[in-house]
C-alpha cells in the first residue's frame, strides 16, 4: 500500500488526497490550490464544531491528523492547535506536507512508525476507505492509545454500488495491476459495522450516518478522558 502513495505522492500528490481534474499536477495552478487549501478550512471548522457540539470545548493543545497528506487539514489544525501531528503512510506526501506547512507547529511522523506521543483531538477523514479492513481495525485502538480528548474518524461501511458494477470495478484492477496503464487504482474497502464499534471500545463513543458517492459511512465521534 505505501508503495501506491509513493507514487501518488511523488507524481500527483494532491489528485491522490481529492480526486478532481483541477488538482491533477499538470493542471494545478496557485488558484485551484488556495481552492484546495480552502476546503481544509471549511472541513476542519465543521468537525471542530461538531466534536464541541458532542462533548463539550475542546483543549485545543495537541492534535493529530491520520492520513494528512500533503496538510489540506493539518494546515487548518495548525492555526488552530499548539501542536499538530501530521501522519502519513507516504514519505512523500509528507514531504510534500512538510513544504506545505513549512514553519508551522507541525511535526511529522510515518504512519508505520507512529510515535505514543498523547493527543486532545484526532481527526481521519475518509482515510480508512484505502486500508484493508483487517489492518484498519487493529490501527484504530493504536491510535486511540494516544487519545486524551475527542476524535473523529469517518469509516465507510457499505458499498453503494451495484453487484454488476462492484464486480466490473475488481475486474478492472485486476488487469491494470499487470497492465502498466498509467497511474495506479486507489482501492477502496467498507467495515463491518460491528467490528467497527468493537474497535473503539473503552471511548464513549456516537455516530452520524453520511452518506458519499460510493459508500454509506460512520463518522464516529469518540471520547476518551485524560
Amino acid at each position: 500500500m505505501s508503495k501506491l502513495w509513493e507514487h501518488y505522492g511523488s507524481k500527483d500528490p494532491y489528485y491522490g488526497v481529492l480526486s478532481i481534474p483541477e488538482f491533477h499536477s499538470d493542471r494545478m495552478s496557485d488558484e485551484a490550490k488556495a481552492k484546495f487549501f480552502a476546503s481544509g478550512v471549511v472541513d476542519v471548522d465543521s468537525y471542530i464544531e461538531l466534536a464541541q457540539s458532542t462533548y463539550g470545548a475542546l483543549n485545543f493543545d495537541t492534535a493529530l491528523d491520520y492520513g494528512c497528506g500533503v496538510g489540506r487539514l493539518s494546515r487548518r489544525l495548525a492555526d488552530l492547535f499548539t501542536q499538530v501531528i501530521a501522519v502519513d503512510i507516504s514519505d512523500s506526501m509528507l514531504e510534500n506536507a512538510q513544504q506545505n506547512l513549512q514553519g508551522r507547529n507541525v511535526h511529522f511522523e510515518n504512519a508505520a512508525r507512529m510515535t505514543s506521543r498523547p493527543v486532545n483531538f484526532m481527526l481521519s477523514q475518509m482515510v480508512f476507505q484505502h486500508i484493508r479492513p483487517e489492518n484498519g481495525l487493529k490501527i484504530i485502538p493504536t491510535l486511540l492509545d494516544r487519545l486524551r480528548g475527542t476524535a473523529i474518524i469517518e469509516m465507510p461501511i457499505r458499498d453503494k454500488a451495484s453487484s454488476a458494477w462492484r464486480l466490473l470495478r475488481k475486474t478492472r484492477s485486476a488487469l491494470r495491476s499487470f497492465l502498466p496503464l498509467g497511474a495506479p487504482i486507489i482501492p477502496m474497502y467498507v467495515y463491518d459495522c460491528s467490528s467497527v464499534r468493537s474497535a473503539f471500545h473503552g471511548c464513549e463513543v456516537r455516530e452520524v450516518a453520511f452518506d458519499t458517492p460510493m459508500f454509506e459511512c460512520l463518522r464516529v465521534i469518540a471520547y476518551r478522558s485524560a
